[in-house]
C-alpha cells in the first residue's frame, strides 16, 4: 500500500488542481462582476458598486439599480444584461446601496442623490473606469427613486433613464434639460398614478420623455419593459453617435 500512496497523492492533487481551474473558470464565465468599496455617505448603512472589469473601449456606462436596500451583484453578473452591454460597447454597474428605513422615508437616504449617494456613483464610475463616463440608468423601485433623483440633480451625467415602480417624485422643474426617459409602472401597482402624474408634469414642460403602463403587472421587475429599455438606450446610443462621430 506504502508504494501507492505517492502516485495517488500527485494523482489526488492533480485533481483538485483540475476542479480548482474549473470551478474558476465557472466563476469567471457565469459571476465576473467584481465588487468596489466605497466609504457610505451620511445616512447611507452601503455603497458598493458591482462591475464587469473594463475594456477601456466604453462609450458610456449602464448603470442597473435594484429595489429597496438591495444589491446590484445578480445584476451585474446577468447574461442577457452582460451581452447587451458588450454589443454597445457600454460599462455594466449594478448598484448595491442601502440606507434606513426611516432616512429613505424623511428625504435623507440613499434615494435623495444630491445628498452624497450620486456624489459616490460619479467617483465610483471615475475609479472603474479611470475617467467620466454617461450614464445609462435603469432603475426598479428604490433604484428608480435614485434614477429619477439623479438625473435631476446632475442631467448633464446621464445620457438616457428609465425608472419602474417609483412611489414618489420629486416635481420636474421648468427651464432645466433633463435627459431623455422612461417611466413606467405596472397598471396593478398602487404607484402607477404618481408615476403617471409625474410623467404628465413633465409633459406639460415638453421634456423628452415616454410614458409606459404594465398591462396585468404589479410591483415587480418586467422583462418587456427590459427589452424596451435596451432598444430606447440603443437609439440614445446610435444618436449620439452620429452626432459624436463614433
Amino acid at each position: 500500500m506504502k508504494k501507492h500512496r505517492i502516485p495517488l497523492l500527485c494523482l489526488l492533487a492533480a485533481v483538485c488542481l483540475v476542479l480548482s481551474a474549473g470551478l474558476h473558470w465557472l466563476s469567471a464565465e457565469f459571476f465576473p462582476a467584481r465588487r468596489l468599496m466605497l466609504p457610505p455617505a451620511e445616512h447611507m448603512t452601503r455603497a458598493e458598486l458591482w462591475y464587469l472589469p473594463p475594456s477601456g473601449k466604453e462609450r458610456g456606462v449602464l448603470v442597473l439599480c435594484p429595489g429597496h436596500n438591495d444589491s446590484g451583484r445578480q445584476l451585474a453578473n446577468d447574461r442577457e444584461w452582460r451581452k447587451y452591454a458588450a454589443e454597445e460597447k457600454l460599462g455594466l454597474v449594478g448598484l448595491s446601496y442601502a440606507s434606513e428605513e426611516s432616512d429613505l422615508q424623511n428625504g435623507t437616504g440613499y434615494y435623495y442623490a444630491s445628498r452624497g449617494s450620486g456624489q459616490l456613483l460619479l467617483e465610483g464610475i471615475r475609479t472603474i473606469y479611470g475617467r467620466p463616463l454617461s450614464l445609462f440608468l435603469h432603475g426598479f423601485s428604490g433604484g428608480g427613486h435614485f434614477t429619477a433623483r439623479l438625473m435631476a440633480w446632475k442631467p448633464e451625467t446621464v445620457a438616457a433613464w428609465c425608472a419602474l415602480g417609483v412611489g414618489w417624485w420629486d416635481p420636474p422643474e421648468p427651464g432645466r434639460n433633463y435627459p431623455p426617459g422612461i417611466i413606467a409602472c405596472g397598471v396593478e401597482d398602487e404607484r402607477l398614478e404618481a408615476s403617471r402624474e409625474f410623467f404628465r408634469r413633465g409633459r406639460e414642460l415638453g421634456l423628452p420623455w415616454q410614458w409606459r403602463p404594465l398591462a396585468g403587472w404589479g410591483h415587480a421587475v418586467n422583462p418587456s419593459l427590459d427589452a424596451f429599455v435596451r432598444g430606447f438606450f440603443r437609439t440614445q446610443l446610435q444618436d449620439a453617435g452620429q452626432k459624436n462621430g463614433f
